[in-house]
C-alpha cells in the first residue's frame, strides 16, 4: 500500500470525466499532481453515442498517466432513492449506494450494464447519482422544514423533497419526445410516518413540438461588383435586410424553444407536487431549490413563483466539474 502511494506521487493523476446528452457528448479532463490541478480540458463532440473522436480524445488523456479515472453521471429515467440505508428493503433488480448514511442511491441493474457498454473502449470507473450531487448541494440546508430539492440536466428532473433532513420521497421526471397530455401517477403511494418501501417513481410528460428551423439564406458575395450601379446597392441592401431579418428569426425561435421546455419542466414540477399533496396529506411546501446543470430560461423560476407561489433559489453548477470533484473524493 504505501508502495503505491509513492507511485502515485511520480504520476500525475488524471480524473476524466464524459457526459452524454441527446446530440452532443461532453468531456472534461483534469490533471491532477499531490492533490494540485495542473491542467484543465474540455471538448464537446456533437454526436449522440461515443464515436471514434470522443475515444481517440479520452485516450489522449489515458496516455498521460496510469493513474487515471473515468465517471459519467446514471441518466437512467427509472433511478431514485428511499429513505433507507438497509439493503434488504432494495428490489434484486437494482444496485445501490449509500450516501451520507441518509439514503439509498438505486439504479436498475440492466440500465447499469447498458452505461458500462457504452463506455467499453475506454472502460469506466464511477457511475454517480444525481441524486447524491443533489444532496450534496444542498446538505447544509436539509434539516429545515418540508423543502423540494431538483436538479436539471437535458431531459431529466431528478427531485427529492426533505422534511428536516429525512427524505421523503424521490422521483426522476423525464421529459419524452412524442406529444401527449398524458402524466405518468406515482407509482407507490406516501406516508407521512416515513415508512417507504422502494418508490419507483417516474413521470413523463411529452414534449411540445419545436418549431422546424429555418431554411438559412444563402451567404452574401464577398465581391460586390459595379458598386455605383444603384440596382446592386438595391439588391445587396435588400440581402442584408433579409439576413437580418433571418437572424432575429432564428433567435425567436431558439427563445420559444427555451420558454417551451421551462413550461414543461414547470408542468412536471406542478403535477408532481400535486400528487405528492394528495397522496401523502402534507403541508404545503413555501421553497424549492434548482440546481441547473444545463441552463434553463428565465422563465421556469416565474411560472415556479406566479403559479405555484414558491419561492425559489437557483444554483447554476458545471456538472462535470462536479462529477469529477467526486471521483478526486473518491480515490482520496
Amino acid at each position: 500500500m504505501k508502495l503505491t502511494s509513492f507511485f502515485q506521487k511520480l504520476y500525475v493523476e488524471v480524473h476524466i470525466c464524459v457526459i452524454k446528452y441527446e446530440s452532443t457528448v461532453k468531456v472534461k479532463a483534469h490533471i491532477l499532481k499531490n492533490n494540485e490541478i495542473l491542467d484543465k480540458f474540455e471538448k464537446t463532440f456533437t454526436s449522440a453515442s461515443i464515436s471514434s473522436e470522443v475515444i481517440s480524445y479520452v485516450e489522449s488523456f489515458k496516455a498521460e498517466s496510469p493513474y487515471f479515472y473515468i465517471s459519467t453521471i446514471d441518466y437512467s429515467t427509472d433511478s431514485y432513492a428511499i429513505a433507507s440505508c438497509k439493503k434488504s428493503k432494495v428490489d434484486p433488480s437494482k444496485r445501490s449506494i449509500c450516501i451520507d448514511k441518509n439514503f439509498l442511491s438505486l439504479i436498475d441493474f440492466q440500465n447499469l450494464k447498458n452505461i458500462q457498454k457504452d463506455f467499453l473502449p475506454f472502460g469506466l470507473d464511477f457511475v454517480f447519482s444525481p441524486f447524491s450531487i443533489l444532496y450534496n448541494a444542498y446538505k447544509v440546508k436539509l434539516n429545515t422544514t418540508l423543502c423540494i430539492y431538483v436538479m436539471i440536466d437535458e431531459i431529466n428532473l431528478s427531485v427529492m423533497i426533505y422534511d428536516k433532513a429525512k427524505l421523503v420521497t424521490s422521483a426522476t421526471l423525464v421529459l419524452v419526445d412524442e406529444a401527449s397530455e398524458a402524466i405518468k401517477e406515482i407509482v407507490e403511494p406516501l406516508s407521512l410516518d416515513f415508512d417507504l418501501d422502494t418508490l419507483d417513481e417516474n413521470i413523463h410528460l411529452d414534449d411540445i413540438d419545436e418549431l422546424d428551423d429555418l431554411d438559412e439564406i444563402d451567404n452574401l458575395s464577398d465581391d460586390i461588383e459595379n458598386l455605383d450601379d444603384i440596382d446592386d446597392l438595391d439588391e445587396f441592401s435588400d440581402k442584408d435586410d433579409s439576413d437580418e431579418n433571418n437572424n432575429t428569426q432564428n433567435d425567436e425561435i431558439g427563445d420559444l424553444s427555451s420558454f417551451s421546455k421551462d413550461f414543461t419542466r414547470f408542468t412536471l414540477i406542478q403535477e408532481y407536487l400535486h400528487n405528492f399533496y394528495t397522496k401523502s396529506g402534507n403541508e404545503f411546501i413555501e421553497n424549492i431549490y434548482l440546481l441547473d446543470t444545463f441552463g434553463v430560461g428565465s422563465d421556469l423560476k416565474r411560472y415556479l413563483e406566479d403559479e405555484l407561489f414558491l419561492h425559489v433559489t437557483q444554483t447554476r453548477i458545471d456538472l462535470a466539474d462536479e462529477l469529477i470533484k467526486m471521483s478526486i473524493e473518491e480515490i482520496a
